[in-house]
């Protein structure tokens, strides 16, 4: 009579040990079932270069004491080098048990145990069997009988390759529009670039087709947010960005799919351009960084996505590791020679985020096929607004830079902008109408010249007025005198005297101390000098002051900035004078530095002091 009635229910116990079963057995565990019963199921997981790893689930509802320490001792009398048992039960003298066949059986077992409700009792699992308990814990039991138990244990392997199978047929249908798309961009905008640009004016050109400048965006062109990170000045650059495009962006897109993998673009570009502007919001230096925050962010979403492997494949994890590992290396080192690492990190960190956290969300084996109506909806709705922000801003930098005019005033416009600003005539206009018409007077600069006296050193020169007035830099003998500032004025002169401890009164001495200095500032080591990260170009041009030997060198700088470093040396004092510009500034108002050493000036030997020495000097010599 009880027969008629069917099974009774499962145990707790039961359930979740046929629940943990299943989920070990998932598409996304590179786990293979090997043996099963009722009770005991093993499981195998290959590892490359290595021996197999074995699971054993075991049922243990209804074992007491003395059967389970036989079907232990069973499993270790198996030469088998790493085994690991999981005991599903709730039975109180379980713990102790365990413990103690751990203690007998060494390292050939690994014993755990989980209760009814998927909690580890004992034990600290890892690696797959890990992420199975995780899984399988927030499941409802299952209540199926034990003959559709073994059926679907016995078409495990078929079901978890038609998953994998599906799931590859899925990633091959996403086409990575948007990565062949972008690198086309980046070509294309910079053979506009040259097509464009004259043999004078290249920074200009960049300048109209919406470089990133701090000063600018702060006025109301956003836009170059965007744009700055479309555009490239040397074909080297463009051609490795696009290279590392098409080789991160191709996995990356088909992971992500082309509404999220637009986002994480746009995101990182303009993370990446707010840490280049809020710091200098006044800086007029154009900030060159290009695609590379792009970059690096597509870095970071694949070390997102090989940190976050829940629902993945283990063949695309394997793969998302490898791209992700070979990006990681040579972006690790471009981080480290960049001028712009701080806005690179920015990049990374954006994809790290949004795909590591999961608001940005892989391609999962559990998504629907075909994908669902709000997740095509969603990934169209990415894709529109990402879209628009990238052509939008690029459209309103070509429309008001108008970067293939050949017209004068195309071009003036912007250098009203830029000259009002280095003159302090006012702020920065912008080039949609603050900065006025064409035909408007350009502000005039006061390059009158005035005797500049450097506090401290008895020492004066001539310098143009529009430079304002000394500011000493740095403490004790590492001090210089500046005059103007690069951000504001587009320039600055930094000044380093040193008095000799003594005057030379021979020639010779002169040209030694000469040397010594020239080369110490062509190694870099005049630290007196603040120019920055400096490359020097070609040969030093040599000249004279007076009878004094005098050099200049030239140096090509970051961000569109030049400098040069001029130095002379006479029988009283040492003069470095180092000159940083940028490209931007108009050249009647770039310094000339022979003529600044031709106007220094010893203030000390006008000093009724010293002209009462060189009398007695004078009588002295007439006696003898």
């Amino acid at each position: 009579m009880l027969e008629a009635l069917g099974p009774g229910p499962l145990s707790p116990v039961t359930a979740r040990f046929r629940a943990l079963v299943g989920a070990m057995l998932s598409p996304a565990l590179p786990v293979r079932l090997d043996n099963q019963t009722e009770t005991e199921v093993q499981l195998r997981i290959e590892r490359p270069d290595k021996p197999p790893e074995y699971i054993v689930i075991l049922d243990a509802v209804k074992e007491d004491e003395r059967s389970l320490q036989l079907r232990l001792a069973r499993l270790t009398s198996e030469s088998v080098a790493d085994q690991h048992v999981v005991v599903l039960s709730n039975q109180g003298w379980l713990p102790e048990v365990l413990t103690k066949a751990a203690a007998t059986y060494g390292s050939r077992l690994k014993l755990y145990q989980v209760d009814s409700d998927g909690k580890v009792v004992l034990g600290s699992p890892s690696g797959p069997l890990a992420t199975a308990i995780k899984a399988q814990s927030d499941l409802p039991p299952s209540q199926e009988t034990a003959e559709e138990f073994a059926a679907r244990l016995t078409r495990a392997e078929s079901d978890k390759q038609s998953q994998l199978d599906r799931f590859d047929e899925r990633l091959a249908a996403q086409k990575p529009v948007a990565t062949f798309v972008l690198a086309a961009v980046l070509l294309a905008l910079y053979g506009l670039f040259r097509l464009w640009a004259t043999a004078d004016g290249a920074l200009w050109t960049q300048l109209q087709l919406g470089i990133c400048v701090p000063r600018f965006v702060r006025d109301g062109e956003v836009w170059r947010l965007l744009t700055g990170g479309l555009l490239h000045d040397q074909l080297l650059a463009v051609g490795l960005n696009v290279a590392v495009l098409l080789s991160l962006g191709y996995q990356t897109e088909r992971m992500l799919g082309l509404g999220r993998f637009l986002v994480v673009v746009v995101a990182s570009i303009l993370c990446g351009a707010l840490i280049a502007v809020l710091p200098s919001p006044q800086l007029l230096i154009p900030r060159k960084f290009g695609f590379s925050p792009a970059l690096f962010g597509i870095c970071g979403a694949l070390v997102g996505m090989a940190l976050r492997t829940r629902g993945l494949p283990p063949e695309t994890v394997a793969k998302v590791r490898k791209v992700a590992l070979a990006g990681l290396i040579p972006s690790a080192i471009l981080a480290i020679l960049s001028g712009e690492r701080a806005s690179l990190g920015g990049g990374f960190a954006v994809g790290l985020v949004l795909v590591g956290s999961g608001l940005l969300p892989s391609l999962r084996l559990s998504d629907p096929d075909p994908p669902s109506g709000p997740q095509r909806l969603g990934q169209q709705v990415m894709a529109a607004v990402a879209g628009l922000l990238l052509g939008g801003s690029l459209l309103t930098a070509l429309l008001i830079g108008k970067p293939w005019s050949q017209e004068p005033s195309a071009r003036e416009r912007w250098s009203r902008t830029m000259l009002a600003s280095a003159l302090g005539k006012g702020p920065a206009g912008t080039a949609t109408g603050k900065m006025g018409s064409a035909e408007s007077a350009a502000p005039e600069a006061d390059l009158s010249p005035a005797q500049q006296s450097l506090p401290g050193v008895g020492i004066s020169l001539v310098l143009p007025k529009l430079l304002g007035e000394p500011q000493l830099q740095g403490e004790g003998a590492q001090q210089t005198i500046r005059f103007g500032d690069l951000i504001g004025k587009l320039q600055q002169l930094d000044v380093a005297v040193r008095r000799h401890e003594a005057p030379f009164k021979k020639q010779a001495q002169v040209l030694v101390a000469f040397d010594q200095a020239l080369a110490l500032v062509r190694a870099d080591k005049q630290r007196e000098i603040a120019a920055g990260r400096l490359t020097l170009l070609g040969e030093p041009r040599n000249f004279k002051v007076g009878d004094m030997p005098a050099v200049e060198l030239l140096f090509s700088g970051a961000e569109g900035s030049k400098a040069k470093t001029a130095v002379l040396v006479n029988k009283q004092v040492l003069v470095v004078l180092s000159y940083l510009y940028s490209d931007l500034l108009p050249p009647n108002l770039q310094l000339d530095l022979s003529r600044v050493l031709a106007s220094v000036k010893d203030e000390f030997a006008d000093s009724p002091v010293e002209q009462a020495k060189s009398k007695k000097k004078k009588k002295s010599k007439k006696r003898r």
